[in-house]
């Protein structure tokens, strides 16, 4: 009698220590008077999950409810642990340059195993001997030795279309084409492979490419897991590929490093680069860490870069005194370099890259930036809002550069918010700020602009009843990629 007595106080106290410790964290930022969404019971503020929603539209969502308020931040709960939304630009570029040091981690999982730790989500000490070592490789002078492969696949570009529209069909599909022409770029750049993408869209390298796209069938569930909770996800043992992808990618990163070896070739390219660093020091860098690397470049590479041109089109289709005036500073500006593109004239067509910092603006590929808070920290401008250590921070990039008390109007499409003497034109996030901004953002913005610069300067491009509107995004992406083909007309310019 005695013990089952025992074993009820131990129930009881154990359901009151639960519940007490339930309240707690579930009351976190009431406690505090800090304003935010109500949470779900379970889900926090994710509520969303269940609905099949993607995590933009879900913090989107968050800040939208608190439009008007005066606020720098508001206080949400990922399941039931308490995160922060940011919702002010300035605090947003002073947790990721002034106060880096309190956000220097991303706090996101990674597993050398399913070559997910690379550059992008390693924490502080591993990420910046990455960064060291390979920043090297998007120096100007690297940047201008790779223009030649930028023009090659961009004049490839124009060949297919031209043949495409040849065969009497106007109307091309321009997500796949973007596709497939920084596919031949970062093939190119980052392994030194020629693959003829453009011609053969059905190449060994864009499918293994397509396979091995990293969090594509993983559910929404998943990837937040994976995302803010990084301990819990290796209790689980997620993955964001399947081990089958993960020995053929090696594979081939192995076999290129062999060809190399044997011809001696030298690129002095990403993966010269890695390759030396795993010979110097083996041990801390395997055959595994190298491939991880190599596929984060190339993912962050082709696609973000190639739905930006996509946008960009889109959106040039639609104003077509935007896209004249492009078409004339290019050819302008071609005309005074003898109609030779190099690496100079690409700095002197400001308006072409005022279209490119607003299609980013209106399209960020990267619309959530995730932050973990590494020391607790007092938020600037408020008198007792503090973010502990460990908690995430996440910084809503699309919902950010989409916020009427930035822009007057914020939905539209207005490269003049980018002029040169707007005081606007640093606003964008879409590349991150500070010490961990995007490594590639100069490269990605040049072979957007090289693309931009052929298009423009040969074809004429407008809507048709098969472009969609508006663009439909996929939920299963942490990218804002389009969810369905985008077609334009396309008409050749006769010289």
């Amino acid at each position: 009698m005695i013990s089952v007595l025992l074993l009820v106080a131990f129930f009881i106290t154990l359901l009151v220590y639960i519940t007490f410790w339930y309240w707690r964290i579930i009351n976190h930022w009431s406690r505090r008077l800090v304003m935010g969404p109500k949470p779900h019971w379970l889900y926090g503020n994710l509520d969303g999950l269940r609905k099949q929603q993607s995590l933009n539209d879900i913090f989107d969502g968050c800040y939208q409810q608190f439009q008007g308020h005066s606020v720098r931040l508001l206080g949400v709960y990922l399941f039931v642990w308490p995160g922060v939304l940011v919702t002010d630009r300035h605090l947003a570029k002073r947790i990721l340059t002034k106060d880096f040091r309190n956000f220097r981690n991303r706090g996101m999982y990674h597993n050398t195993e399913d070559l997910s730790g690379n550059l992008f989500t390693h924490d502080y000490e591993k990420w910046r001997m990455f960064r060291t070592k390979l920043s090297s490789s998007f120096s100007n002078f690297k940047l201008k030795a790779m223009l030649p492969t930028f023009v090659k696949a961009s004049q490839e570009l124009i060949y297919v279309m031209e043949k495409d529209l040849e065969l009497g069909n106007p109307t091309l599909d321009i997500k796949d084409l973007m596709l497939r022409f920084t596919i031949e770029i970062i093939a190119t750049c980052a392994f030194g492979l020629q693959t003829n993408s453009l011609r053969n869209p059905n190449c060994a390298f864009a499918q293994i490419t397509e396979k091995a796209n990293i969090g594509e069938d993983t559910s929404i569930l998943a990837k937040f897991i994976m995302l803010c909770f990084p301990n819990v996800a290796r209790i689980l043992r997620l993955r964001y590929m399947p081990q089958y992808m993960v020995e053929l990618y090696i594979d081939m990163v192995r076999n290129i490093l062999e060809l190399r070896s044997q011809h001696k070739i030298r690129y002095n390219d990403i993966m010269d680069t890695l390759n030396d660093m795993r010979l110097e020091a083996p041990s801390k860098l395997s055959l595994k860490e190298m491939a991880a690397q190599t596929l984060i470049f190339f993912q962050a590479g082709y696609e973000t870069s190639a739905y930006t041109l996509t946008y960009a089109l889109y959106e040039l289709a639609h104003r077509e005194e935007v896209q004249q005036k492009a078409r004339l500073e290019i050819l302008k500006t071609l005309d005074k370099y003898n109609n030779k593109l190099t690496y100079e004239c690409l700095g002197e067509m400001v308006y072409l890259e005022q279209i490119i910092n607003e299609t980013l603006r209106l399209y960020p590929a990267s619309p959530l930036i995730i932050r973990q808070c590494t020391e607790d920290y007092r938020v600037a401008g408020t008198e007792n809002i503090s973010i502990d250590k460990g908690q995430m921070v996440i910084i809503p990039v699309y919902s950010l550069q989409r916020d009427k008390r930035y822009y007057s109007h914020p939905n539209n499409f207005n490269p003049d918010n980018f002029r040169p003497d707007s005081i606007d034109s640093e606003s964008i996030l879409s590349f991150g700020d500070g010490p961990r901004n995007c490594i590639g953002r100069r490269f990605a913005k040049m072979q957007i602009t090289v693309g931009l610069i052929d298009l423009l300067r040969k074809f004429k491009f407008q809507i048709c009843e098969s472009t969609p509107n508006p663009i439909e995004f996929k939920n299963s992406s942490v990218l804002l990629s389009p969810k369905n083909e985008i077609y334009l007309k396309v008409e050749k310019i006769q010289n």
